[in-house]
């Protein structure tokens, strides 16, 4: 059986949902809704078809992305997020206002649209490894707290993707309990720069046979793109397991 008949799905959904409701003097407060707080920012900009010009502006979405990825556990010891602040996101925005970028955050709930663009995704995500990869070239050697053997030269794929989950919502996250999730189905799960085309279009097809245009248009199109829906529910299964 698919771990997304309609019940199950709207069960994750909905549990998903009461915990980003948290809220502390009628404002939402539980660290699931940062990823509302951080896609809200980007969309100031992506709705008004305008690109972030100015260092204030520039800043300003950054400090949101990294406050975003503080609540998503990527500034942990085990990651390089640990040893810079939030302006080591200045570096990637503008890959996010990309052509190709601004036009899958304009279409990010269109399977068809996603599907057609698959090899766009590919690009977004290796440009914004290399991105981070000439900043840790520049950097790492100055960080004085750690030894050189310790210090991480790389972009993990769990980094980028939350990144664009937070921005462009083109990919679901792809952290242990999403990968743990996706083993529930046949979706490749292990995604790297080489495997990427694979993922998408194994979770494009999978989005396409499982959930109808008619109940995803309905009941959660105005909440969540594709790629954040597939995120809630394959993670929840992954956290389940």
């Amino acid at each position: 059986m698919s771990p997304f008949n309609s019940a199950k799905l709207e069960d994750l959904v909905a549990h998903y949902k009461q915990l980003e409701q948290l809220k502390s003097n009628g404002v939402s407060c539980h660290r699931f809704y940062s990823w509302n707080l951080c896609y809200e920012a980007f969309g100031e900009f992506y709705d008004k078809d305008t690109v972030p010009s100015t260092k204030k502006e520039k800043d300003l979405l950054a400090l949101h992305l990294g406050t975003y990825l503080v609540n998503l556990g990527m500034y942990r010891g085990s990651t390089f997020n640990l040893h810079y602040n939030y302006t080591i996101h200045r570096s990637i925005i503008s890959l996010l206002f990309s052509p190709e970028a601004i036009a899958l955050r304009k279409n990010n709930h269109d399977i068809n649209y996603l599907k057609a663009h698959v090899k766009d995704i590919k690009k977004l995500y290796d440009e914004i490894y290399n991105k981070y990869a000439e900043l840790f070239q520049h950097t790492w050697k100055d960080i004085m707290d750690l030894t050189v053997d310790t210090k991480d030269r790389k972009a993990s794929s769990i980094l980028i993707t939350e990144v664009l989950l937070g921005t462009i919502c083109c990919l679901p996250a792809y952290d242990n309990y999403l990968k743990k999730g996706l083993e529930t189905s046949e979706i490749a799960h292990n995604l790297s720069s080489a495997t990427i085309e694979k993922c998408i279009t194994d979770l494009l097809t999978f989005f396409e046979t499982n959930i109808t245009e008619e109940v995803y248009t309905t009941t959660y199109k105005a909440d969540y793109p594709i790629m954040k829906l597939l995120d809630i529910a394959f993670w929840k299964l992954g956290s389940e397991k």
